[in-house]
């Protein structure tokens, strides 16, 4: 318990946070519509993109704790210098979404994404735990090597 889930806690408080306003301040609803259709809206949007899969190529460490994670290129995929992810690897925990920078080039082949992977114990070093070290434990062990990406999900805009 860290880190992220302590932001992401914080965040998901925004319901009740809202009713509460509403009820103290009759005339709060006016600051509140605006950023609330959006919200509405976006979820709405990212909806169908949360259910689709893109495969997971590799998973690697560089230096310093990074951890490199390259894609298969969706169908029909556009992007620009700069453009974010949404990462989410289910069997880390659970339906949990983190936003990346992709930081491969438009005319590559693949999607990457580089991630600061520390020893924190948050999401991010559950993740590397999860897709570069969990693997060769299992193959040591003598038992099958779990499928790379597999149960992981990644929002992206067409």
């Amino acid at each position: 318990m860290g880190g992220f889930l302590i932001f992401w806690g914080v965040h998901k408080l925004w319901a009740p946070v809202y009713i509460l306003l509403l009820i103290h301040g009759p005339q709060c609803w006016i600051w509140f519509l605006w950023p609330l259709i959006l919200l509405v809206c976006d979820r709405l949007v990212s909806q169908d993109r949360r259910k689709q899969q893109i495969m997971l190529k590799s998973a690697e460490m560089l230096k310093s704790g990074v951890m490199k994670l390259t894609f298969g290129m969706p169908p029909g995929f556009l992007y620009q210098a700069g453009q974010y992810i949404q990462i989410c690897c289910e069997q880390v925990n659970g339906e949990e979404w983190h936003p990346f920078t992709l930081t491969s080039a438009p005319e590559e082949k693949d999607l990457s994404v580089h991630i600061r992977c520390g020893d924190e114990l948050d999401w991010c070093s559950a993740l590397k735990r999860q897709l570069v070290f969990d693997p060769v434990k299992a193959l040591a062990r003598g038992t099958q090597m779990p499928k790379g990406g597999e149960g992981c999900r990644v929002i992206y805009s067409p």
